[in-house]
């Protein structure tokens, strides 16, 4: 197992990111036919140490919190919208700051003198079914049926046919099954899979984002969005950019 001196491990799918492991035990990777064998994450080690990384050994400094009150400014600065001019901040993370959410500390932070409603969006209470074994392939045809009848009925209520999607923005783990189920070339989705792996709960926004400021998506395109994810909880959403 490789690690640096800060007992990290690194993905050789997800090269912009490092994952810590909080001394709970650690199973040896084996060789795999998918790359994440012991010297695929040696090699990935070596070309990477030098990559900026959060600063992890000061939490108190930076946070999931701070790294939101960062993105809101940015997203607020590409609107054009002042702080005082916000009505509501959600955050979606699996991954909070504390067990009561971050939206409100967001909120503080960002000095919104409205004090614009605040709150966290989870999913993942699955504290009681902990000792249940997940049928992974049964959701996965779950979540590839289900995804395009969302926006099928989503593009119904709005009054649009499947062909006035410009672009196809989607939970990034079932990126390519629901196209194909879609029909939909593989040009008109929007993916950073490649470049961080699956980002969970910020993946949608995240590919939206980048996607608008390299100019790939424009003022008057039409995307579909739709996401599937824990608590088997889906959605779906028609919106034109601009």
């Amino acid at each position: 197992m490789a690690t640096n001196a800060s007992g990290f491990f690194t993905a050789p799918t997800v090269p912009s990111l490092q994952f810590a492991f909080l001394d709970l035990g650690f199973l040896p990777l084996r060789e795999s036919r998918r790359g994440y064998s012991a010297p695929a994450l040696l090699k990935a080690q070596r070309s990477m140490l030098e990559l900026p990384l959060l600063n992890l050994d000061h939490p108190s400094k930076e946070s999931l919190s701070t790294l939101a009150v960062e993105a809101a400014h940015k997203a607020l600065e590409m609107a054009q919208v002042g702080v005082d001019d916000v009505d509501l901040i959600l955050v979606c993370t699996s991954t909070p700051d504390e067990i009561f959410g971050c939206a409100p500390k967001v909120q503080k932070a960002l000095g919104c003198a409205r004090n614009p409603l605040a709150y966290d969006i989870t999913a993942a209470c699955s504290a009681s079914y902990s000792c249940l074994q997940m049928n992974g392939k049964e959701v996965l045809r779950f979540a590839v049926r289900v995804v395009p009848q969302s926006i099928e009925y989503s593009l119904a209520k709005a009054g649009l046919p499947a062909s006035s999607i410009d672009w196809l923005l989607l939970h990034q783990s079932i990126l390519d099954a629901v196209s194909t189920r879609m029909q939909i070339p593989s040009e008109q989705v929007i993916s950073n899979l490649a470049n961080y792996g699956n980002t969970s709960a910020g993946s949608i926004p995240l590919a939206l984002d980048e996607a608008v400021r390299i100019g790939k998506v424009k003022p008057g395109h039409t995307i579909a969005a739709a996401g599937f994810g824990a608590g088997l909880t889906w959605a779906s959403t028609i919106f034109r950019w601009g």
